[in-house]
């Protein structure tokens, strides 16, 4: 017959509650975005590898509807709206951005370095934290399943490793 074999992740902690405020000065609450996944994404305008970034972040919020997958951008230019309004429009940014701060960064356990960003299990746990650029083809393995996930609920989160054995030998 055949045996499959599937490890799945261990729960992650919680993610913290936080805010933030938008571009335009509106507050946005963790809360918004309870029941889909959800990358949080520390950047700056600076931040070469960030920005390098941005392109695979806009495919993959057009790949899925906001409720399966929500990116959101967190600037961390302490000049603000001035500085970041311009490079959201350069890139044609198409998911929220807002304006970092100490307290968000603090509860997420520090941003020591660029990009850093984390991912947010649909049931609200972290389930990765990744630090400095990753490329389309990482982004799409870390995201997509997570998302599909989001989309159905009823469907176990994915393996994080399959092995198939069969006795076809």
């Amino acid at each position: 017959g055949n045996i499959r074999w599937l490890l799945y992740r261990s729960p992650g902690p919680q993610a913290p509650e936080w805010w933030a405020y938008d571009l335009n000065g509106r507050l946005v609450q963790s809360d918004e975005f309870a029941g889909r996944a959800v990358l949080i994404d520390f950047w700056a305008t600076w931040c070469g590898p960030c920005l390098a970034e941005i392109p695979f972040f806009n495919q993959m919020t057009d790949s899925f509807a906001p409720e399966e997958l929500t990116i959101i951008g967190l600037a961390t230019d302490p000049e603000g709206a001035p500085v970041v309004q311009p490079v959201v429009d350069e890139f044609e940014v198409n998911y929220p951005v807002l304006l970092s701060h100490s307290a968000v960064e603090e509860a997420f356990g520090g941003v020591d370095a660029l990009p850093t960003a984390i991912l947010i299990s649909p049931e609200g746990e972290i389930v990765g934290r990744h630090v400095l650029f990753r490329d389309h083809d990482f982004w799409t393995r870390e995201l997509t399943p997570i998302a599909l996930h989001a989309r159905d609920l009823n469907r176990p989160p994915p393996p994080i490793l399959q092995i198939d054995f069969n006795d076809a030998g």
